[in-house]
């Protein structure tokens, strides 16, 4: 991952919030408005800890993150066991879950097909995932 660098003088986004929509059995509910929603405050729990990948691969589709997904990611924030990470291991970044299991740390992927890995040499987290952002068109 590189430095990051930017040209956003106010990046905050107000989007109206409508209410609530079921995703089970339509029912009837009645419309009503409340506050609208910042996105970054309410996705950027750590303003200045907060970075975006996106990603490519499909190691993680089991988990609904797929290839050109945005993740958001938190450096400050310790992983615990099962949480996605963005990981260094070995020299090589990848996007994986954490796993701590009696001080062997190790990772794995949402998808089969890929094995668990183990680093030989050297594991370091760059940040845990918070967020994941999709785009349907």
């Amino acid at each position: 991952m590189k430095p990051v660098t930017s040209s956003f003088t106010n990046p905050s986004v107000l989007v109206p919030f409508l209410g609530r929509i079921k995703a089970g059995s339509p029912t009837q509910e009645d419309a009503y408005n409340e506050d609208p929603i910042s996105l970054d405050q309410y996705l950027v729990t750590n303003p200045g800890h907060t970075f975006l990948l996106r990603v490519s691969g499909d190691s993680m589709i089991d988990e609904g993150i797929h290839q050109g997904d945005l993740v958001i990611l938190d450096k400050k924030r310790e992983p615990k066991n099962n949480d996605i990470v963005a990981a260094l291991i070995d020299d090589e970044w990848t996007l994986k879950y954490f796993h701590n299991k009696e001080g062997q740390v190790y990772l794995s992927a949402a998808n089969r097909k890929y094995p668990p890995l183990h680093p030989r040499e050297s594991l370091s987290i760059g940040g845990v995932v918070t967020s994941v952002i999709k785009k349907y068109y």
